[in-house]
């Protein structure tokens, strides 16, 4: 894996040379494999305290199934953010999920329920939409934050089973609806007695992560707190 590694890193170093590349956002030359500049990365917006308790209520505290809701950034349209979210979900970005994922980190290692969290699990997406995009972006940035806080990422724990169709149109209630029903435990022992941390790369109603932490509480989580690098209104 060190040699591995190595060569990564020698081909990058190539590419960097001959094929300099640029920042997703603002098109600004980078080096390596890096996919955003420093500026860039230096103008997402942290989500306070203050947003994040009130998004937890507002999201999830009424259903008494997340146990507590830690986004990275605040999603803004037209800013750096918007463009890393999309490569990352629809371009094949998926080195840059798990940059994202370890970016994200930074902000999660002074929780101590997220720090002590047993196991990570990724969002999983329905096998039709993972045949279709190649990967799962979720299942990435989980990788990532694992790196950072040494957690292990249970990334087939849970298993889509409704092919729902896109939320981006659709109002609360409407989101709720499409995604009951939509998730299983492929091994309920798996997550029995245990904290674990929810990962996706956008939260924006909640009803996605709610709907797969229910089946994890019913498979007898001990608690379930839901992680996402950016917060959408």
């Amino acid at each position: 894996m060190k040699i591995l590694g190595l060569l990564v890193r020698y081909l990058y170093a190539l590419l960097d040379v001959f094929l300099p590349a640029e920042c997703i956002a603002c098109g600004m030359q980078v080096r390596g494999r890096e996919a955003v500049c420093p500026a860039c990365m230096a103008s997402l917006k942290p989500v306070t305290e203050e947003r994040r308790l009130f998004e937890y209520r507002k999201k999830f505290a009424v259903h008494g199934i997340v146990d507590g809701f830690y986004p990275a950034y605040v999603f803004e349209q037209d800013r750096p953010i918007r463009d890393i979210l999309h490569a990352v979900k629809y371009t094949g970005k998926f080195l840059l999920a798990e940059d994202m994922g370890r970016h994200s980190a930074n902000y999660f290692r002074h929780v101590p329920e997220l720090v002590h969290c047993d196991i990570i699990i990724p969002v999983p997406l329905h096998k039709s939409k993972r045949f279709e995009r190649g990967y799962n972006q979720s299942a990435h940035i989980a990788k990532g934050i694992a790196r950072e806080l040494k957690t292990p990422v249970y990334k087939n724990a849970v298993k889509r089973i409704k092919a729902t169709k896109t939320q981006t149109k659709l109002n609360l209630t409407e989101r709720r609806e499409n995604m009951l029903d939509a998730f299983k435990m492929r091994n309920p022992n798996l997550v029995k007695g245990k904290s674990i941390m929810l990962v996706d790369d956008v939260i924006t109603t909640g009803a996605t992560i709610t709907e797969c932490a229910k089946v994890l509480k019913q498979a007898g989580a001990a608690a379930v707190f839901a992680v996402s690098v950016a917060l959408a209104d």
